[in-house]
This record gives C-alpha cells, sequence and structure tokens, in this order.
C-alpha cells in the first residue's frame, strides 16, 4: 500500500527470531514533517526560525508513554552537515539538495512479529484501524519492473584509489586508525522505488532493512 501515502515507512527485520530482531514495523502519513535547515526547523511546511532546530524536535515526542516494545515517534534522517548543529566549530556546509534532517512523527502504526506471525496495530489519540481494512480490502497495487538509470559518481575510479592510498599513509603515520572511503553515486528513479527495495531484499538481505518514502 506503499502508494497511497506520500510519506511512510517500513522497518524489517530479517535476523533471529530473537530480541527485537523478531520486529517489523509499518508507518504511514504521520501527523507532522519536521524538516531542518540553516533558517530553522520546518513543520509542515510553516518556519520556526532558530540557530538549532534540532533542540527543537524534543518538543514534538509525545510524552508520558510506557511501552515494552515499538511505540512510534520520529522516523527519518539525519544527514552529516546535521553536526554543525552539536559541533558549530566544524562549520559544515549545507548539503546543496537535501535538508539537514526530516523526520516524520508517527503515533499509530502496524506491527509483526516473526516469532508468532501475528500483526497488531497501535495507536495514541486516534485509531485508523478502519483506512488498513480498506486498503487491505482493495485490489493488490499494479506494480511495474523498476527502470533506475545510472547518472555517474562523484569520482572515477582513479580518483578513488587515490583515497584509499591518502587513507593508508594516513593510518601508518598514526592519524588514523578507521575510515569510511565513499562517494556520492547518483540514480534516477521514476516511479516507485519499492521494486528496487524488493530486488535488494532478495540480493542482499540483511538483518534490518529499511524503507522510508518523506513525500
Amino acid at each position: 500500500c506503499e502508494e497511497a501515502f506520500e510519506s511512510c515507512f517500513f522497518l524489517e527485520s530479517m535476523g533471529d527470531w530473537t530480541g527485537d530482531s523478531r520486529f517489523s514495523v509499518i508507518g504511514f502519513e504521520p501527523d507532522k514533517m519536521l524538516r531542518g535547515t540553516p533558517d530553522g526547523l520546518y513543520v509542515d511546511g510553516q518556519l520556526i526560525p532558530s540557530e538549532n532546530p534540532y533542540e527543537l524536535l524534543r518538543e514534538f515526542i509525545p510524552k508520558g508513554m510506557i511501552s515494552r516494545n515499538y511505540c512510534g515517534g520520529l522516523v527519518g534522517y539525519i544527514g552529516y552537515d546535521a553536526t554543525r548543529f552539536f559541533e558549530p566549530a566544524l562549520e559544515i556546509a549545507p548539503h546543496p539538495d537535501f535538508d539537514s534532517f526530516v523526520f516524520g512523527l508517527y503515533t499509530d502504526g502496524l506491527i509483526h512479529d516473526s516469532m508468532t506471525g501475528e500483526t497488531f496495530y497501535f495507536y495514541y489519540t486516534q485509531s485508523r484501524a478502519d483506512r488498513i481494512h480498506s486498503l487491505l480490502a482493495g485490489p493488490p497495487p499494479a506494480r511495474s519492473r523498476p527502470l533506475i538509470r545510472a547518472l555517474g559518481d562523484s569520482v572515477d575510479a582513479a580518483r578513488h584509489a587515490a583515497m584509499v592510498q591518502e587513507t593508508r599513509e594516513e593510518i601508518l603515520a598514526g592519524n588514523t586508525f578507521q575510515c569510511q572511503i565513499g562517494f556520492r553515486s547518483d540514480f534516477e528513479v521514476p516511479g516507485s522505488p519499492i521494486g528496487g527495495y524488493q530486488n535488494l531484499r532478495n540480493i542482499t538481505p540483511s538483518p534490518h532493512m529499511y524503507y522510508v518514502k518523506l513525500g
């Protein structure tokens, strides 16, 4: 039912059936969308000016809740450039294409228990169980084969090899002991990217996987 919602998420556990690894979570249509930028915090498109929008997030977390299992909250991403909210001395520039962080505030959802095979629905203030039942009763969505077009990488093979060598020299000099040498790859994915997730799930499954759609 991913096509029915502008924003939703799927946190999938595929490891052993112990502890939290036995649970998968689905959330849809969040109560609010929170976006952090250098100007402040945007709440459903309305700006709250702030030099540190990350600190404002605590005002939107539901209070006084007790649960032994997953009980909702903020789901989204936080970018590397958001580090400037924690350590201003680094003076990290904002990303040109992405907000520093984006979170949906989810106060209901579905939880699947892989051990028992049960799926149950929880909510705090408003039940949307009827919406879920209507989607389940409707026809399955028609999905076409995902078409993914590569737009290029931020570095070529020669530059990446040089980055690896530079890192080796830093390790030998004792300046660092671990480094993630990465680069950026851009892709164009027309339509729903859920098919890409399904392919990755089949080819390279991991104990914990996630699919997050943020508008």
